[in-house]
């Protein structure tokens, strides 16, 4: 395995450690650009002749001819945004466009952080790409400082590449004035099986380089790709010198992989989260969907952020309604909330498709702070840019819902979802209490639902959300089609028991919250407009086909969602038994000297 070694001491006696704004553990937020590209990788070999003989060149490229124009163009947004740190994948970023950036001095401010997956170089390429920056003839070698395992340069075998990756970042020199630019190159340390000439041709690295602000600061590593694959959390535990199990980490996982979450590149991460390390972020960018390598189109990209949950956080001192209006702005711009039941811990989903994502997110720790001034914040989507021959600012990304819903037979029982104006997460609120999914206190709470619960293999199971192909696609058909039948039974006056028969021909399926009062939430079957004043809403659910002892089960645990409330009188739960639709509801009208105060599950209630 590959050793992790702090940059202190490449910087001692010369430079001051730097002062990273994202490694500041008293922010509470810092700014953080990634580029999901889309493209067509190739590896290969080149024949080239030389004198008499033949020599064959490998490498891994991103055969997209606007490549080097887009990365123009995020670094642009970098800069122009003042990304805290900005980060691209594996493999992505052409040498060309470094270049570019080093000739034109083009690089983040202080405290800033970029962390760029570069395409393949051979080692002799990037030797001499140092060198040239190097002389002081050139005029860079008093303001670059290059860093990297340079005894990797000068391999001679032939064939070989480097899988590399840039941190550029700059620090002061030790007279705390003058600034100067820091370019640590790192290789990847462990080669991929699927992609072709890495086993044999791939020249791996030996340090995967630690940066951080000061010694019991935040601290920060990458790893590529594969490095993942023999990363063992118990291992670097027993590196005192790292102390991993008190510190704050930040771990950048660039991947270009056609199955990010297999069990064995996510190991790292459920270990992590298992130790209950709530001062680990994890940062994981891959390509795009649709990507091509060699033989295989990416299906999904998997790029997300893991943040452990927190014992303290800010929702819990927002308003429900406050929440939902980051969540809600966060899934329009591409950031899809889940909770990892067995990580206890958030994942934020990015969309599939190529985008440059710009979000503000919480910093790993905030002990800097007084225990009073630390809160833990959701990360918070600012922009989304899709390219149109430059990175052009989106209002939406889209997440795939309305199509798969228009994919459904009598797709126009859905118009509720499709035409409607509810938020992404009331759509899904909605679908849930009309399949019978609404069954304790607060089931409309985020981090409560199992709406928004992913599994221990990381995929995105929230319903408005339809990228993910190792989601649980049959449930979630299956869960929509429910919902369309309960659209169709409620315009059927026949269906309809005592309790809501006034509802009969006068009623639809829809969502209308009232933040003053949670009762609200529990709603579904609202009255038509000119009976509004006249009929109160009630609450039904279609479980379809069913055994009656699951039906009443669920019917009793959503009365319980109005102890003490008239309304539980108006709560029907239908289930098909052989070819009967059977309503389940409490019999007899709401009386004034009711007493709702016992539940209504209890046997001191007449049945």
């Amino acid at each position: 395995m590959a050793t992790l070694e702090f940059i202190d001491d490449f910087l001692k006696n010369k430079f001051e450690n730097p002062r990273l704004n994202m490694l500041n553990a008293e922010n509470e937020s810092y700014s953080m650009l990634l580029f999901q590209p889309i493209g067509e990788i190739y590896t290969t070999s080149v024949i080239r002749s030389v004198g008499s003989s033949e020599k064959r060149n490998y490498f891994v490229k991103n055969n997209d001819p606007q490549s080097y124009e887009k990365f123009k163009g995020f670094f642009k947004l970098a800069i122009d945004n003042k990304a805290d740190l900005a980060v691209t994948p594996e493999y992505s970023c052409p040498w060309k466009a470094v270049i570019e950036l080093i000739k034109n001095r083009k690089f983040p401010e202080y405290g800033k952080l970029w962390v760029i997956g570069c395409e393949s170089i051979k080692p002799e390429c990037l030797g001499n790409i140092i060198k040239y920056y190097r002389n002081e003839k050139h005029g860079y070698n008093d303001k670059i400082t290059w860093i990297c395992e340079e005894d990797k340069l000068k391999s001679k075998k032939s064939g070989q590449f480097l899988d590399a990756m840039c941190y550029i970042f700059k620090v002061k020199k030790l007279d705390g004035i003058e600034e100067h630019t820091i370019i640590l190159v790192q290789f990847k340390t462990d080669p991929m099986g699927s992609i072709p000439h890495e086993i044999e041709h791939m020249l791996k690295g030996n340090i995967i380089y630690v940066i951080r602000n000061q010694e019991s600061g935040i601290n920060l590593f990458t790893l590529i790709c594969s490095d993942s694959l023999n990363f063992r959390i118990e291992d670097i535990i027993k590196n005192k010198n790292i102390n991993f199990e008190q510190l704050a980490y930040v771990i950048i996982h660039l991947q270009l992989n056609t199955s990010p979450r297999n069990s064995q590149f996510s190991k790292y991460r459920k270990d992590c989260y298992f130790k209950k390390s709530s001062n680990k972020n994890i940062i994981c960018l891959n390509w795009a969907r649709d990507t091509k390598i060699c033989e295989e189109t990416l299906k999904f990209g998997g790029s997300a952020l893991y943040f452990k949950r927190s014992e303290n956080p800010a929702s819990k001192y927002r308003t429900l309604e406050e929440n939902d209006l980051i969540m809600n702005d966060n899934h329009k711009k591409g950031l899809y909330y889940n909770f990892c039941e067995p990580y206890r811990g958030d994942i934020y989903f990015f969309n599939y498709s190529e985008h440059v994502f710009f979000l503000s997110s919480p910093t790993a720790s905030q002990f800097m702070l007084q225990p009073q001034q630390q809160i833990s914040l959701e990360p918070q989507m600012i922009s989304v840019y899709h390219w149109n021959r430059d990175f052009l600012d989106d209002s939406n990304a889209n997440d795939g819902f309305n199509e798969q819903v228009k994919k459904l037979r009598q797709n126009k029982i859905y118009s509720n979802l499709i035409d409607s104006t509810l938020d992404p997460i009331n759509k899904e609120r909605l679908i849930a209490l009309s399949t019978g999914q609404a069954r304790f206190n607060d089931w409309y709470d985020l981090r409560k639902s199992k709406l928004f619960f992913a599994n221990d293999n990381e995929s995105n199971n929230r319903i408005s959300c339809w990228h993910d192909p190792d989601s649980d696609s049959v449930r979630k058909k299956y869960i929509l089609n429910l919902f369309g039948e309960l659209n169709k039974y409620v315009k059927d006056e026949n269906n309809f028991p005592d309790g809501i028969q006034n509802l009969q021909n006068k009623c639809f399926v829809s969502y209308e919250i009232d933040p003053k009062n949670k009762e609200s939430y529990n709603y579904n079957l609202y009255p038509k407009k000119n009976y509004k004043n006249k009929i109160p809403p009630a609450t039904v659910s279609y479980l379809g086909t069913e055994d009656k002892n699951t039906a009443m089960n669920v019917w009793k645990d959503m009365c319980k969602l109005f102890r003490g409330s008239q309304a539980v009188k108006r709560v029907v739960v239908w289930y098909v038994d052989g070819s009967r639709i059977i309503p389940i509801v409490k019999k007899g009208p709401p009386k004034i000297n009711d007493n709702t105060s016992i539940s209504c599950t209890s046997y001191k209630k007449a049945r």
